[in-house]
């Protein structure tokens, strides 16, 4: 339910429905302007009047295209401007790092292929330097803020939504009601016994030219002549007046009903009915249906008066209002009277000698009237409000800009089918796998392991911002130049990996219908090395030009390029153009390959200067003069690690990086704003890995996609009780391996560490035994 609840409510929801109601609002102006100029003619006005009812129902469909497609020509801010973290601010000066004394660690220089795959630039750590002055923490801009308002607004429209469907449920129940109630009115009903019965069907049905009338009952429980039912329709007449009706009376009153009955009226009032329920805020749609049933009423006077003098029929309706009340109709239920249209009106009308008593339209005009409304439609509906682009909320700005929900039901199918059909563990020697960690819970799914052949080392993963593909490069072992770019789709049951070619570093357009990648020379023969575009199915490779690890901008329209030395360099290079901008951010280094931080103006990256080193965020909407906005984690500030890959979420505020020590490598999540130091996303009991690299979160932030070569290690380590040393005197620091019968497992102890390894020796035929 709560998923339910997630996937119809939210900001994007609230804003899809104010899209319709301001739409709404324009066609039935528009509509009833129209019907006031044309009040003369009824078959016009309710041909005008249908039409825009029609559009109404197209209009919901259409802005959700449209919205899809990303049309749009109106935008207004829809949430409040609050500065936040994310948002450049040009008045602010450079932030600098906490002033430390010992320098920065020397930096390894490593080669060119090893940075495509291996991620060596990411693994090039800064040391944590020893702290002798503590610096003043720096002030965060305003992210309380920011997530107060974001959740705000998510309230606001949540109980904006809940509102509104509570309102069409209830008018729904009222039709079904309605509808409930006439069944059980037609099962009391008798079939109507009058002397005079034949002769005054005959002439109904010679005046209208038809073969046959529908079933004629009376009923006690009804206060007025009305004909109603969809699939069997029938006309009910109150029983109190049968008797007492003249012949003539009798004949103009069926008349009535049975052009209502020609005309297929029930079906266009149950969808007035449904619109009606759509619309519930909108009182301009209430009115549009009182000028509709008023101009039906009007075309079936005129089939009675093409017969009966006017004066004659006025008499008849007169008569019937004084015995009889005017109750409001049920639903798929058409009477002679109508509620809101006062009786000495219609009389007034009746005996107006300017009325025109047109019945229908040539069906060409009615055509053009149609098709008018509907363009009419097609271009209110392309004219949607939203949130405005320098909309200052940056969560609620990447939820619009990702449609969250939808990517975050993409993203767990994927990881849900990644489990369902898991790849197969392999032993190499030189091997990285790709796994995806979710951050919430450290919960670890194997995503590739070996994908083609014997490609056993993998880097560079990249999600799609759709969530439902998944792109990295996967070299054997260690030879760079047979590295392959390798792609997973996720289809309604499995997912197919296929390959894209040769190539390294690739990375999705934000519209997932591009790749750009690195070719290195000699890897394709006649084809320079640098930065190459391609469709997303390895089609229509084409050479951009540059050269380095590309990210593509969330906007589309940069890519950022890291130089494979160290420090970095780094450029934006414009995709339409070419043009080429160095970032350079004075009296700083970058120290990794720096990621975008959820827009097109912000990258988080991993600094150094001779004060200090730190994760930040940093303003590159002027490349030239780039600023450090925020210091999301100082590094030794209460974590003694190495510090590579940085990346950031503005979806969910945290940033993920890889820390090392001498025993090994793990995942550390910061919040910033938060008092608590890094923490590791799985449990210090798992121990640590080797090697892990080029860290990318998926599109809604909940997971991050990570290469590591924890498959090679055969051996989990787990803590164990030993019995005093003194007992243990006459035993080595290291037992070598024990096997235990038939060869189920090897233990390998250690007493320096504590430790025991556990070696599974069992094949396939063994794994069932204990």
């Amino acid at each position: 339910m709560t998923d339910l609840w997630n996937e119809i409510a939210g900001v994007d929801a609230l804003v899809l429905l104010i899209n319709v109601l301001v739409q709404s609002t324009v066609l039935v102006t528009l509509a009833l302007l129209a019907a006031r100029f044309l009040r003369q003619r009824a078959s016009v006005q309710h041909c005008v009047l249908i039409s825009a009812l029609l559009g109404l129902i197209m209009i919901p469909v259409l802005t959700v295209i449209f919205a899809n497609q990303g049309i749009g020509v109106i935008s207004v801010p829809f949430a409040s401007n609050s500065a936040t973290s994310l948002q450049p601010n040009t008045n602010r000066q450079p932030v600098e790092l906490p002033k430390v004394t010992a320098a920065p660690s020397a930096q390894k220089v490593v080669g060119m292929n090893e940075v495509n795959n291996e991620g060596n630039i990411e693994s090039s750590f800064i040391k944590p330097p020893s702290m002798t002055t503590t610096a003043d923490p720096l002030v965060l801009d305003n992210d309380n803020q920011a997530w107060t308002h974001h959740s705000l607004t998510h309230f606001v429209a949540n109980v904006f939504i809940l509102i509104w469907l509570m309102g069409l449920c209830l008018t729904l129940l009222g039709i079904i009601r309605s509808i409930g109630k006439i069944q059980h009115i037609i099962r009391r009903a008798h079939p109507l016994m009058l002397e005079d019965q034949s002769k005054i069907v005959a002439q109904v049905r010679r005046v209208l030219n038809i073969k046959s009338m529908p079933p004629l009952v009376c009923s006690p429980d009804v206060a007025g002549p009305m004909m109603t039912g969809i699939i069997r329709p029938q006309i009910i007449l109150p029983t109190k007046i049968v008797a007492i009706l003249s012949e003539n009376e009798l004949r103009n009153i069926l008349l009535h009903e049975m052009a209502h009955l020609l005309r297929r009226d029930q079906f266009v009032v149950l969808l007035q009915e449904l619109v009606a329920a759509l619309y519930w805020l909108n009182p301009l749609v209430r009115i549009l249906n009182r000028q509709l049933a008023r101009a039906r009423e009007e075309i079936c006077d005129n089939y009675v008066l093409s017969t009966v003098d006017p004066v004659e029929y006025s008499k008849t309706l007169f008569r019937l209002g004084q015995m009889l009340p005017r109750p409001r109709l049920l639903s798929t239920s058409v009477g002679i009277f109508n509620t809101d249209w006062k009786l000495e009106d219609r009389i007034t009308d009746l005996l107006d000698e300017r009325r025109i008593t047109m019945i229908r339209m040539q069906p060409n005009y009615a055509a053009a009237i149609v098709v008018s409304v509907f363009v009419l439609s097609i271009v209110i509906a392309g004219s949607s409000i939203g949130l405005a682009q320098g909309s200052t909320d940056p969560i609620a700005t990447e939820k619009k800009e990702s449609n969250e929900r939808k990517v975050t039901h993409s993203v767990q199918r994927t990881i849900k089918l990644l489990s369902k059909h898991p790849a197969t563990p392999t032993v190499q020697q030189e091997q990285l796998s790709l796994f995806a960690i979710e951050v919430a819970t450290g919960k670890v799914t194997l995503v590739a392991d070996e994908p083609h052949g014997n490609l056993t080392y993998i880097g560079s993963p990249c999600w799609s911002a759709q969530g439902r593909q998944i792109l990295f490069d996967a070299t054997p072992g260690k030879d760079w130049l047979k590295t392959r770019l390798i792609k997973i789709d996720i289809t309604k049951s499995s997912t197919e990996t296929s390959d894209l070619g040769a190539g390294s570093c690739p990375v999705f357009s934000p519209d997932g219908k591009q790749i750009a990648f690195l070719l290195n020379s000699n890897k394709v023969t006649g084809a320079k090395a640098g930065i190459w575009l391609m469709d997303s199915d390895g089609a229509n490779r084409r050479r951009l030009g540059g050269y380095g690890i590309p990210k593509w901008s969330p906007d589309g329209r940069q890519l950022l390029i890291t130089s494979f030395s160290s420090p970095a360099r780094v450029t934006l290079l414009d995709v339409e153009t070419g043009k080429q901008s160095f970032i350079q951010i004075a009296n700083h280094k970058i120290f990794s390959t720096p990621n975008w931080a959820g827009d097109g103006q912000t990258i988080v990256a991993l600094l150094s200067t001779k004060n200090g080193h730190g994760i930040a965020l940093i303003d590159v909407s002027q490349p030239e003069q780039a600023k450090v906005k925020q210091i999301l984690w100082r590094i030794g500030d209460r974590l003694d690690v190495g510090v590579a890959s940085p990346i950031f979420s503005p979806a969910t505020g945290r940033c993920i990086f890889v820390g090392k020590t001498k025993a090994g490598m793990a995942l550390y999540s910061v919040q910033p704003g938060s008092f608590d130091p890094p923490q590791r996303l799985e449990s210090d009991s798992l121990g640590l890995d080797k090697k892990i690299a080029s860290l990318t979160f998926s599109p809604d932030g909940r997971y991050v996609l990570f290469c590591s070569d924890r498959n090679t290690q055969t051996a989990q380590k787990v803590p164990i009780k030993l019995k005093d040393k003194a007992e243990n005197k006459k035993q080595p620091d290291n037992i070598s391996k024990i096997e235990l019968p038939k060869e189920v497992l090897t233990f390998d102890f250690n007493l320096s560490t504590r430790t025991v390894d556990f070696i599974d020796n069992r094949g396939e035929d063994d794994a069932g035994q204990k």
